[in-house]
């Protein structure tokens, strides 16, 4: 129980909340991470498979029995402490796992090393300017990738931002 030191769940504490590696492979299904003994049950009276159980009086920790849930959810959003996520790797592959490798060194890594040095070299505001094209490029990426439609909104939105972009640099003359 470390994690009352410092607020990590650690393996021990989870081990008997997860699901078997099988199990995961056959579809959707959720996790309660409650580890401790609070009155408190609602992802019971949720499930409408009554996957999830309390052994004892409301005080006990919940407990899923991964063979009887579907994954369906619906506990998700009856749980107040948010400690209960829907899991589904099913579907991941050797390709699901090089695009994850590749978001998190290309993506991320890569992006907040450039960021750092932008702000390190050109200042907090002026390093902050790409930001607000984000939703831009995105808009677009998206138009010329996946086929989305851009609306009149998006179109005012893109507008504005440009103007804004335009009226910081116009001002930090």
């Amino acid at each position: 129980m470390a994690y009352r030191d410092d607020g990590v769940l650690r393996g021990e504490d989870l081990g008997r909340v997860c699901p078997t590696d099988e199990r995961l492979s056959r579809g959707p299904v959720v996790i309660v991470e409650c580890v401790e003994n609070i009155p408190c049950n609602p992802c019971v009276a949720a499930c409408p498979k009554g996957a999830i159980t309390i052994e004892g009086d409301i005080n006990g920790i919940p407990v899923v029995d991964f063979e009887t849930c579907d994954g369906c959810g619906i506990c998700l959003s009856a749980c107040p402490g948010l400690a209960i996520f829907g899991v589904d790797l099913s579907g991941v592959d050797t390709r699901g796992y090089l695009a994850l490798i590749y978001a998190a060194l290309v993506g991320t890594f890569s992006g907040l090393m450039l960021s750092f040095y932008n702000i390190k070299r050109f200042g907090a505001t002026a390093a902050s300017m790409p930001t607000y094209v984000i939703p831009v490029v995105a808009s677009l990426g998206g138009a010329l990738v996946l086929g989305e439609r851009i609306t009149p909104g998006m179109l005012v939105g893109m507008a504005l931002i440009a103007a804004g972009i335009a009226l910081i640099n116009r001002v930090g003359r």
